[in-house]
């Protein structure tokens, strides 16, 4: 992976220009076109329980991932998050990324309900309904969830938009997730509108995400976005 892509995966970047519509929490349909498929290749699907609500992680938790990859030759991307408290459905952790020799500096960081990213540097967002809207979320189906951004180093009034999040169902991981196999996890895929740096104050980019969410740990086991997928390889305390 070129050195570039590995200081700005999993910040959020463009996948396309767009500008969300409307406002308060919406629920339609899941169709075939919005979705992805590179977290879904590490899941077999089953039948959703009638519990779906996982606990968040607890603190100190560890979770090491690695960037999937086909590519022997090529250094692959390394994902730490160390979570350092939880309150509620909203967690802070630090993450740090590394590629063969290089690391980046510890960020901190803070998402909702294990999907959600609620602040990172230079960057916090509040989702109106959040809770609800996403434990209310049946199978196959997807919730609006309206959000507002705002950008530390920007004078703009704060970018307001809407989160699109689908539930797409339930199963459990494959063997190639070596830090959770057999994992009862759930689906979801998710389109974050954001604000770029030289537009701030509307949101004009989305990011598209899937990941697969562990039942037992209330976190990421496999995350996917455009510029490649994170699978889960091992977890300390």
């Amino acid at each position: 992976m070129h050195p570039a892509i590995f200081m700005a995966f999993f910040i959020l970047t463009g996948c396309s220009q767009s500008e969300p519509e409307g406002a308060g929490a919406e629920v339609s349909a899941a169709t075939s076109s919005e979705q992805l498929t590179s977290a879904s290749a590490f899941y077999r699907a089953q039948h959703c329980d009638a519990a779906i609500a996982s606990d968040p992680p607890r603190a100190g938790r560890v979770f090491h991932y690695t960037m999937s990859s086909s590519d022997e030759n090529q250094p692959l991307m390394t994902r730490a998050q160390t979570i350092r408290n939880v309150s509620g459905d909203m967690v802070n952790y630090d993450e740090v990324l590394g590629m063969g020799e290089m690391s980046s500096p510890p960020e901190s960081r803070q998402a909702r309900l294990g999907l959600l990213l609620t602040a990172s540097t230079g960057r916090s967002i509040r989702y109106d309904g959040a809770e609800d809207a996403i434990k209310g979320l049946q199978p196959g189906h997807t919730v609006k969830i309206p959000m507002t951004e705002t950008l530390s180093d920007s004078d703009a009034a704060p970018a307001q938009g809407e989160a699109a999040v689908t539930f797409v169902g339930c199963g459990v991981t494959h063997p190639t997730v070596t830090g959770a196999p057999g994992e009862p996890v759930r689906l979801y895929r998710l389109k974050m509108p954001h604000a770029a740096p030289q537009a701030p104050g509307q949101m004009t980019e989305v990011t598209e995400l899937e990941i697969l969410l562990s039942q037992r740990y209330g976190w990421p086991v496999v995350e996917s976005v455009s510029g490649g997928t994170m699978v889960l390889t091992s977890v300390s305390n």
